[in-house]
This record gives structure tokens, C-alpha cells and sequence, in this order.
């Protein structure tokens, strides 16, 4: 595989792929990297929001049609992540591993991974009552009696997760610490008229309990009167927010305090031939379709 390149796109969801196609189509020697070609829509069931598809498409189906359009253009594709940067005047240097490639140019579409519930209890109890993915552990549900399911969080990706929910969860109770919900209105009406979804605001998540194997419970904090109460649950998905995967860019690019990707309209961080795109960069709306036009403009 030829090792010195125009553009390396750091990242395979849909803002990477979507660079590597319009690139590989303005003719530039193109790789891409990154562990998870397709990126976090392979786990969404169903998208219902991105134009083109009136009855709504699968996270699959829409990645891996990205993932083929790549492959057509030959872009080349090393599925794993870049572990280090350097960033010369003329060629930017990207190791994976022992591994260096160079580039002209370089588009870091390194995507956010889920912020985690940090209280006591959370962390033991991850993978046994304790996720961050419904479409990964959702089915868990399937071998319990009348089983309860909470998520924590207020926002579309919290809304969305409890809808889902239901599919398999007989009750499923939505805990959010403000005294409103963050998320679209049309998340909020599915919500609001789903007979299995309840909601829970002005409750803070201060401790997940269970037994030695599973979770069985989680304590709440109401924030005005400091009062406690318990909720009785079989599992607890988690949907707070997104953190960043821009370390591999601290000290090279300037970030944002939460760590996202500084960027002008033309998406051009603040060091000269990189670009950023998707998920990782600070912008006010993180869907599949915004991704996809970050990577088209990058």
C-alpha cells in the first residue's frame, strides 16, 4: 500500500466516509483510518431523519451503502486508528502503531464516544445493569418478567434510547436532573404519548446499587429539597451527552473547553493543511446528515 498520500482522514463514520468519497472523486490518493468503519450510526435501528429516505433507513443499511461507495472509489482503508500525529509545514506524519503514512493534508473525523454516568456504583456495575448502547444491550430484557428499564439523561439520544426501550422493557422511566427536557419536540411528543415511558425530572442520579451480579436500583437526588428516593430498575441506559475524540490532537489544534475541534465555516482548524469534521468539532447540531456535510466540506 502506497504510504505517502494527498489527504489522510483520520476516522470511518459519516463524516469521514463522506470525505473520502468527494476526495477520492477530485482525484486525490486518499486513506482513511479508523477502527470502526461506519462509525456509531451501525447501531442506530432506525434513522427517520435523513433526506432521501421517506420510510426512514437502517444504521446499516446507510453505512455500509458509505462504506461501499469508498471502496468503489478505491480509497484505501487501514481499519485502525491513528495513535500519533507531527504536523509538518509539507506533509503531515500519522503513525499507526510502528506504522507512518504522509500526507499533504489531513481531516481528523475522529468522532465523540458517550460521557459516562460517574456516581457511586456506575462503573462496577458497567455491562451488568449499567450501558451506554440500547441497541447493543437492549435485548438483555428479553429473559426477564415484567422487566423496568431507566435512562438518565434529557436530550434526543436519552428520548430516542427510551423509545426503543419499549421494545423490549414492560416500563421504562426517563430520568433528567433539569426540570425540563433538552431534546426536539418531536422526540418529547413521541415520549410524552408512549403508555410504557414515564418521566422523571428535577431528579438527579447520585448512586447506582444492585447485588454482587446486577443492578436492581438507583438512587435520585431532588436538587430543590435534597430529598433521596429509590427507583426500582433492571437496567440503566445512559444518555448524558458526548465527549470528544480529540486526544490525539491536544496541543497541535485549539480546542474548546470540552475539548471539541475549533473550526471555521470552511471546516480549517487552526493549524494550516487540517481539517475537522463531524462529531468532534464544536457545533450546535451533532446529527448523521450535519456529519456528513462537515466531511463534504472538509
Amino acid at each position: 500500500m502506497e504510504r505517502t498520500y494527498d489527504l489522510i482522514i483520520l476516522g470511518a463514520g459519516p463524516a469521514g466516509l463522506t470525505a473520502g468519497i468527494y476526495a477520492a472523486r477530485a482525484r486525490l490518493r486518499t486513506l482513511v483510518l479508523g477502527s470502526r468503519p461506519g462509525g456509531k450510526p451501525l447501531m442506530y435501528e432506525q434513522i427517520g431523519n435523513y433526506p432521501g429516505f421517506p420510510g426512514g433507513v437502517t444504521g446499516a443499511q446507510l453505512m455500509t451503502g458509505m462504506l461501499q461507495q469508498v471502496s468503489d472509489l478505491e480509497v484505501d482503508r487501514v481499519w485502525e486508528n491513528a495513535t500519533a500525529l507531527s504536523l509538518g509545514q509539507e506533509y503531515k506524519q500519522v503513525w499507526v502503531g510502528s506504522q507512518q503514512y504522509l500526507a499533504r493534508a489531513l481531516i481528523v473525523a475522529t468522532g465523540s464516544d458517550p460521557i459516562p454516568l460517574e456516581v457511586p456504583g456506575a462503573a462496577g456495575y458497567e455491562g451488568r445493569g449499567v450501558y451506554y448502547c440500547a441497541h447493543c444491550d437492549a435485548p438483555v430484557f428479553r429473559v426477564m418478567e415484567k422487566s423496568k428499564a431507566a435512562v438518565v439523561g434529557g436530550g434526543d439520544s436519552a428520548l430516542y434510547t427510551a423509545l426503543y426501550l419499549t421494545k423490549y422493557a414492560e416500563e421504562v422511566t426517563v430520568v433528567h436532573r433539569g426540570p425540563q427536557l433538552r431534546a426536539s419536540k418531536a422526540a418529547q411528543e413521541a415520549v410524552l404519548s408512549h403508555p410504557a415511558i414515564r418521566i422523571l425530572v428535577n431528579r438527579q442520579v447520585v448512586e447506582v446499587s444492585g447485588d454482587s451480579t446486577h443492578v436492581s436500583s438507583l438512587i435520585l437526588r431532588d436538587p430543590e429539597t435534597a430529598q433521596t428516593s429509590q427507583l426500582s430498575t433492571d437496567g440503566v441506559f445512559v444518555g448524558i451527552g458526548q465527549r470528544p475524540n480529540s486526544g490525539i490532537a491536544e496541543g497541535l489544534l485549539k480546542l474548546d473547553p470540552d475539548g471539541f475541534i475549533l473550526v471555521n465555516n470552511r471546516m480549517e482548524t487552526s493549524a494550516a493543511g487540517v481539517f475537522a469534521a463531524g462529531d468532534v468539532i464544536q457545533k450546535s447540531l451533532r446529527q448523521i446528515v450535519t456529519a456528513a456535510g462537515d466531511g463534504a466540506v472538509a
